[in-house]
């Protein structure tokens, strides 16, 4: 199971927060955290679009 993501200082009150944790047998294991802003979100919607 993951461990829950660190509470660090908030920098923006509307920021999305998420972490995994990925074992890949017994001794290695890869984790990632990660957050973004709601304008985050629509900015890399909109770079994606394809005109």
């Amino acid at each position: 199971m993951t461990e829950p993501v660190p509470e660090d200082l908030i920098t923006h009150p509307e920021e999305i927060r998420g972490g995994f944790e990925l074992p890949l047998g017994d001794k290695i294991s890869l984790k990632g955290q990660g957050r973004i802003t709601p304008a985050g979100i629509v900015s890399a919607g909109i770079i994606t679009v394809d005109p």
